[in-house]
């Protein structure tokens, strides 16, 4: 009799010790790992909606936003196993104070072809040989060219005029700031470009090159075209088609930029008919005057020289 009752006490202590374990994962971490993902979906989709908004309701002659952009930059860290990620505030929710909103960590696993890289995975932090470094550089240039298509999509493909009057100064909204840690920039820091460094090696260049990738691949979401075909801006088309590197010795950003009307001006004058012609039912009426939108991937530190007003 003893023995059943003690039985009995057991499993009612285990369903209470299960009880409790799935109460605590079902309040904090269940709905974390929701809440990053709908986070990060949610904040995409406000920039979306107020950058149509404001296009919607702009008034011309005014030299405002007339819906306020609500676009904030994401912070992105690269480490040899994975990328952290985090929004610099959530304007979703002002209870969280500004706080900054952090996103689930993205694990470098698997190559270009698929296959998985092991000994990253079985050697936390550690680059031991190409496997793992062209496995490392091929998952950095997905999250770059992510960060791009990211950045463009928020923002119409630059098809829709985002301030209500393009000012002197150029306006620049900081979709992503890309960092390397401290262990990447120390093993590669003497490599400079690194597609430029790979270029003399026909393999390695394909395996390790930003502009190559992006030139070959795309994201799911747009309509079959690459992530370089896709973030061609009207400059690009009508000037010089991009070439995309970077050197790990610098953080990077990810920036859309409203011409000032200098500049704006000046390729209107040589080729406005034609901006027109590739802007289709998206150009602007004339009376409203012309306006061109940018998307650059350029140093962080060479953001403040290429914009005069950040929005």
């Amino acid at each position: 009799m003893k023995k059943a009752q003690l039985e009995i006490t057991m499993a009612r202590v285990i369903a209470l010790v299960l009880l409790v374990f799935f109460l605590i994962f079902g309040v904090t971490i269940l709905p974390r790992i929701f809440n990053e993902k709908l986070d990060e979906e949610m904040i995409d989709q406000l920039c979306f909606q107020s950058i149509l908004l404001n296009a919607e309701k702009r008034i011309p002659v005014a030299g405002t936003e007339t819906v306020k952009s609500k676009c904030v930059t994401k912070y992105i860290t690269i480490h040899p196993t994975g990328a952290e990620q985090k929004f610099e505030a959530n304007p979703l929710d002002d209870t969280r104070g500004g706080e900054s909103v952090k996103l689930g960590k993205i694990p470098f696993r698997k190559d270009l072809s698929g296959k998985k890289c092991s000994e990253i995975e079985g050697n936390p932090g550690i680059i031991n040989g190409e496997k793992e470094e062209a496995c490392l550089f091929q998952n950095i240039n997905k999250r770059i060219s992510y960060e791009m298509f990211r950045c463009w999509t928020n923002f119409h493909k630059g098809k829709r005029r985002v301030f209500s009057l393009y000012r002197d100064d150029t306006q620049c909204i900081v979709c992503s700031v890309i960092r390397f840690d401290n262990e990447i920039r120390s093993k590669y820091k003497n490599w400079g470009p690194v597609g430029i460094y790979m270029a003399g090696d026909e393999d390695k260049y394909e395996q390790y090159s930003l502009d190559h990738y992006m030139k070959t691949n795309s994201d799911l979401k747009s309509a079959a075209k690459t992530y370089y075909e896709y973030t061609l801006d009207i400059v690009d088309k009508v000037y010089q088609p991009p070439y995309y590197d970077y050197d790990v010795s610098n953080d990077y950003a990810v920036v859309f930029v409203a011409l000032n009307k200098e500049a704006t001006n000046m390729i209107a004058d040589k080729l406005w008919e034609e901006i027109k012609n590739l802007l289709g039912d998206d150009a602007p009426d004339e009376e409203e005057g012309n306006y061109v939108n940018r998307i650059e991937f350029v140093p962080n530190h060479e953001v403040p020289m290429l914009c005069g007003d950040f929005v």
